[in-house]
């Protein structure tokens, strides 16, 4: 069966608007016929890649998170705290950012998969990235600006003469009188 109706070699046109071709007719249906079981694998492989994009951003920046935060509530050591308090925080940066430069973000190509490599780089444990930018940036800005935080666990100066410690605040050392 033709791949189009037959046509005379003079009239034969690739796209039917009235261009003569000067690719044959038997070759023009052949290569039609062999890319269409290559173009029907490469719709499904991107509707898989599609999926697994879809999945990739809540899994690497919600759920494997979660869980690991989980994990290190339950263990022993502080360390991994630290890891998971970090990446929270960053986490809610960027999240604040992205609802603040949405509009630009949305111009932006490859912005989601940067921020996934990014949010990998924070996750793993292999870089502790969080902990990284948290002791590089964040503190570094905490400690410049003589914001002292309080907590209540009674870590912060002067918490545990607080009458409501359990209440995050701020305070400048900035000559505060």
């Amino acid at each position: 069966m033709p791949c189009h109706p037959p046509r005379r070699a003079s009239s034969c046109t690739p796209s039917g608007l009235g261009e003569k071709s000067f690719v044959p007719i038997k070759f023009r249906c052949a290569v039609r016929n062999k890319q269409a079981p290559r173009n029907r694998k490469m719709g499904k492989t991107w509707a898989l890649i599609t999926h697994l994009h879809a999945l990739a951003g809540p899994t690497l920046t919600l759920i494997y998170p979660l869980y690991a935060s989980i994990c290190a509530m339950e263990s022993t050591s502080k360390l991994d705290d630290e890891q998971w308090l970090a990446y929270w925080i960053i986490y809610s940066f960027i999240t604040l950012f992205e609802m603040a430069a949405e509009n630009v973000l949305y111009w932006i190509p490859l912005w989601y998969e940067a921020k996934l490599l990014f949010v990998a780089w924070l996750v793993l444990p292999q870089f502790r990235g969080a902990s990284f930018i948290y002791d590089r940036f964040v503190r570094e800005q905490l400690r410049k600006h003589g914001v002292r935080l309080h907590d209540h666990h009674g870590h912060g100066h002067g918490a545990e003469h607080e009458p409501h410690p359990h209440i995050l605040k701020a305070e400048h050392g900035h000559g505060v009188h």
